[in-house]
């Protein structure tokens, strides 16, 4: 038998909240996030103690893993380089449990690591009340009905963030779900033009990656973009829960970046019972959706 020198692999899944999210560089294992959402203001010339409290969010880091075991034979026979394939394929599921864990695991943080809920995600965290910052729980939600997503569905997403003092378009984003590309490219406005647009950056012929928006603020795709019960729900494929559209404050996305994703090598010359390699990775990240009013999701449902 001989081994092909090309691996067939999956398409590069980027993680969105590494592209879009405030990252804070972490070197403990919890932060806090100090929260102070409001002030008053009152005249003449006797003064009034302010009676707005702050707070914190809690940004807590995780450690992810992975471990691939080699035969030595097989990478000494293989003319690919089977390390680098492991460590693109464990790169890729990390992103997409990742953004999972920060966008739709349903559950609230566990801190069971074995759950898999390492954090309270923006699903989460819309649905709960929020008495420090004045939220209402599912103020900001909307779940579709049998008809899936529409114009109206969408508009409300945008809407619910659109209407808080948390939101500015300029570090708007809008987070879906790969399978919403097809619903939202035949969506259109009351003058008939599509609402969803994909360019190449005016670059004539492409060349470059496609930049989508959506009404006019930045869109961005994730297979993590689902709901599910842990963050190993989207791992498997086809989505398994209800794709999910996220309306966010970048700046409200926070990112702990403790120990970025790293692979080590361990030989199979000091494995005293087996010839084999052991490949493991691990990453250590945190998340925190700060403030709840900065967040407007749309559930798809079926």
């Amino acid at each position: 038998m001989i081994w092909d020198d090309q691996v067939v692999q999956r398409e590069v899944q980027p993680s969105v909240i590494y592209d879009v999210a405030r990252t804070m560089n972490m070197v403990s294992n919890t932060y806090e996030i100090p929260r102070f959402v409001g002030a008053n203001v009152s005249g003449g010339s006797t003064l009034t103690d302010d009676t707005n409290n702050g707070d914190v969010a809690n940004l807590y880091s995780y450690q992810f893993n992975g471990k691939f075991t080699l035969d030595e034979a097989q990478v000494e026979d293989s003319p690919a380089d089977v390390v680098a394939a492991n460590t693109y394929e464990w790169m890729n599921s990390f992103h997409m449990a990742y953004d999972n864990a920060c966008l739709g695991v349903s559950a609230a943080r566990s801190t069971t690591v074995g759950n898999f809920q390492p954090f309270n995600s923006v699903y989460y965290t819309v649905g709960q009340n929020d008495s420090d910052v004045g939220y209402v729980a599912n103020t900001n939600y909307v779940k579709t009905g049998s008809g899936g997503l529409t114009y109206d569905f969408a508009s409300q997403g945008l809407g619910f963030v659109e209407n808080t003092r948390f939101f500015n378009e300029a570090n708007g984003v809008v987070i879906m779900h790969p399978s919403l590309k097809r619903s939202i490219r035949g969506i259109k406005d009351g003058q008939q033009r599509p609402i969803f647009n994909e360019s190449t950056a005016g670059f004539p012929g492409g060349g470059m990656r496609p930049q989508y928006s959506l009404f006019g603020i930045p869109a961005y795709f994730s297979f993590g973009a689902i709901v599910s019960a842990n963050f190993q729900g989207p791992l498997g494929g086809a989505a398994t829960g209800n794709p999910l559209m996220v309306f966010a404050n970048r700046q409200m996305l926070v990112r702990g970046d403790r120990i970025p994703p790293q692979a080590q090598f361990i030989n199979a010359n000091i494995n005293i019972s087996a010839l084999q390699h052991t490949l493991q990775f691990r990453a250590r990240q945190g998340f925190c959706a700060t403030v709840p009013q900065a967040f407007g999701v749309v559930e798809v449902g079926a």
